[in-house]
């Protein structure tokens, strides 16, 4: 894998997370795209099977760098969604469109309401919030699920961007 590349193209993703989630129509403070849930779900998907989950959990650190909820939520539900989509990689059609917004909604609304469910488990809120916290995975899933075409460009380079020059580097 490109590693060079793909610190290039993580700090690229963290600056639209950031920057530009929030010019978004529908956006607001808390529901906005999660480019680094997509992110991840590329590598899942078009990394060599070693160096898979750690990309994804390298991404989801990163969202846990950025959030300021429960540290290592991010990195531990991104690392398990990838080994869980590397063992899925054989039935699941990543080049097909629907597919493609379907696993986008899956993996944002998983992280998003395991790092929601966290907290309620480990004592620190109520249950009783996590029905909320639950709608708003959903709504953030969802407008990560009508944002895929930012997938589809990174999967038209995905050879490039993460099959090693040659043999010898894997």
């Amino acid at each position: 894998m490109h590693w060079p590349i793909f610190s290039l193209i993580l700090f690229i993703a963290v600056v639209l997370q950031i920057t530009a989630g929030r010019f978004f129509p529908f956006a607001d403070r808390l529901v906005r795209p999660d480019f680094l849930a997509l992110l991840a779900l590329f590598f899942a998907f078009y990394a060599p099977r070693r160096h898979a989950p750690l990309a994804a959990w390298i991404v989801g650190f990163t969202a846990d760098l950025l959030s300021l909820g429960t540290p290592g939520v991010f990195a531990f539900s991104f690392g398990m969604l990838a080994l869980l989509t590397l063992s899925a990689r054989q039935i699941l059609y990543p080049d097909h469109p629907i597919s493609r917004i379907i696993l986008a909604f899956c993996w944002t609304f998983l992280a998003h309401a395991f790092s929601f469910a966290v907290p309620c488990l480990l004592g620190r809120r109520a249950f009783a919030d996590l029905m909320p916290f639950l709608g708003l995975s959903f709504c953030i899933a969802l407008y990560t699920a009508a944002l895929t075409p930012v997938y589809y460009l990174l999967a038209r380079g995905k050879r490039w961007l993460t099959v090693p020059l040659s043999p010898k580097r894997l």
